[in-house]
């Protein structure tokens, strides 16, 4: 099973404990650490019965955070800068497939908003990720026929399929999702 997936218990905890401190000079450091267990969802938020059915349908995630939040210039210039690791499951429902995989994501964000007067303020905000999917993954995968070593002519635009992205050869091990952009501003 998935780090984080458990089988459905009604009396399921979820919390968040965080602390700061502010400082004289307008910052403030703090830390939080949250544990969420909730429903596992497809990306259209469908609830899948075959997960349910195996008492499987609800899972753990843990997000461990830290940074400095910051007030300056008499609150013309705000915002924030963190660091995260997040520890959670996702669902893979392929052609009926469904699985249930795990996944570490590790980033740092910032945002800053300056306020320059009544009617004009400017926002800089942006997040550097990245997401490991935990191994072994049993979902189905398509290759490009390149990734198999095959030219694009000789491929004619195909791919090869795998129903278990376990089975291909080299480590069975952690893989970094590719799927979620590095950094985003």
């Amino acid at each position: 099973q998935p780090t984080g997936l458990q089988t459905q218990n009604k009396d399921a905890l979820t919390y968040t404990a965080s602390i700061n401190y502010e400082t004289p000079w307008g910052l403030i450091p703090y830390a939080t650490y949250a544990k969420n267990t909730a429903v596992e969802i497809g990306e259209a938020s469908q609830v899948t019965p075959s997960l349910l059915q195996q008492k499987a349908g609800v899972s753990n995630s843990f997000l461990t955070e830290g940074g400095v939040k910051w007030s300056l210039l008499e609150d013309h210039l705000v915002g924030a800068l963190s660091f995260y690791r997040q520890e959670r499951t996702r669902v893979n429902n392929n052609i009926g497939v469904v699985t249930v995989v795990g996944t570490r994501s590790t980033g740092t964000e910032i945002e800053v908003r300056w306020v320059a007067d009544e009617n004009w303020s400017f926002t800089l905000a942006g997040n550097m990720q990245h997401t490991m999917v935990k191994g072994p993954d049993a979902s189905f995968v398509y290759l490009p026929a390149r990734n198999a070593g095959v030219s694009g002519v000789n491929g004619f635009g195909g791919s090869y399929v795998s129903f278990n992205f376990a089975s291909f050869p080299g480590p069975n091990t952690n893989y970094e999702s590719t799927l979620i952009p590095h950094a985003v501003f």
